[in-house]
């Protein structure tokens, strides 16, 4: 009569990374099938889990189609939850996020290329790009908005080789809106940092009358 197999103990291993969990299995003498199941599943876990949400979605489901599974994937946990919440694409993300204005707007799209598709440095041409993928009218002047964004606004600062990323005070923001009492909220908390004046002070002798510009 045959030995009756021993039973195989499933095993959560906490991962290093929030919200998600590593299942290996386990034997008593971690027979070499289970042991090449293991290797295979710690390499696929190292190089999906850095990707941004959206792009680990998507590179599990890839990964299923070409091992010939089923492609849907069903969050869980605290993955759910935050599921429930990201937009299913730029468009529906900026029409959550109702921004007011150009400066606002290219916060918003700062935020998705970071948040969702793990751009974190970028040239103004990536914010028209996806500008033109949530399908709003396209900046009027595209170098003055991003200067006022910047400069003028505070919600991005300079990164490498010329490109931008998104400020605190731009992340705060975006974060807060729409809700317009949490935005202000948020703009007193990250104050926006106070820009240099250029050029020499006018000699203090130099005064112009009290009634300038006025009409007599």
């Amino acid at each position: 009569m045959s030995q009756p197999e021993e039973p195989t103990e499933l095993t959560v291993v906490p991962s290093p990374a929030p919200d998600v969990e590593l299942r290996t299995i386990h034997t008593a003498d971690s027979p070499d099938p289970f042991r090449k199941q293991l290797e295979a599943v710690y390499l696929a876990y190292d190089a999906l889990r850095p990707l941004p949400p959206e792009s680990l979605r998507q590179a599990v489901s890839l990964l299923l189609q070409a091992l010939g599974y089923e492609s849907s994937i069903a969050p869980t946990g605290a993955s759910a939850a935050r599921a429930e919440t990201e937009p299913g694409n730029v468009k529906e993300f900026i029409k959550q996020k109702r921004p007011d204005n150009a400066a606002e707007r290219i916060a918003c799209l700062a935020y998705y290329l970071a948040e969702y598709r793990g751009t974190t440095q970028f040239k103004m041409s990536d914010i028209e790009k996806i500008n033109r993928e949530a399908a709003m009218a396209a900046f009027g002047n595209p170098t003055r908005d991003l200067d006022s964004a910047t400069r003028g606004h505070g919600f991005l600062v300079a990164a490498d080789n010329g490109a931008k990323q998104l400020s605190h005070r731009g992340e705060a923001v975006v974060a807060a809106l729409p809700d317009r009492a949490a935005v202000r909220a948020a703009l007193t908390e990250h104050p926006a940092p106070r820009r240099k004046r250029s050029g020499a002070a006018r000699p203090s002798s130099a005064k112009e009358p009290v009634n300038a510009g006025i009409d007599e």
